[in-house]
C-alpha cells in the first residue's frame, strides 16, 4: 500500500458476526463470543493501527464503522 499511496482519507469497516439471540449470555459458547470480539472489535482496531500513518497524512480522514442491528438488541430473559 505504502509504495503506491501516501495518504488514506476513508476507511470503511463492515465486519460482522451473526448472533443467536435465542441464547442468553449465560448459556453462550465462550469460543463463539471470543471469535465475535476478535472479528468485530479487534480486527477493526488492528486495521486502524495498520493504516494510522496514512490517516495522519490526510487533511480530513474518516473511519466509517458499518453496523448491523446487533448493538441494538437486548436480552429480555
Amino acid at each position: 500500500f505504502g509504495s503506491q499511496y501516501t495518504s488514506l482519507s476513508v476507511l470503511i469497516n463492515n465486519a460482522v458476526v451473526n448472533f443467536d439471540y435465542s441464547i442468553t449470555p449465560v448459556k453462550s459458547d465462550i469460543a463463539f463470543i471470543k471469535n465475535t470480539m476478535d472479528l468485530n472489535l479487534f480486527s477493526a482496531w488492528s486495521m486502524v493501527q495498520a493504516f494510522l500513518l496514512f490517516f495522519l497524512q490526510s487533511s480530513s480522514p474518516r473511519i466509517v464503522n458499518v453496523s448491523c442491528g446487533a448493538g441494538s438488541y437486548g436480552v429480555s430473559k
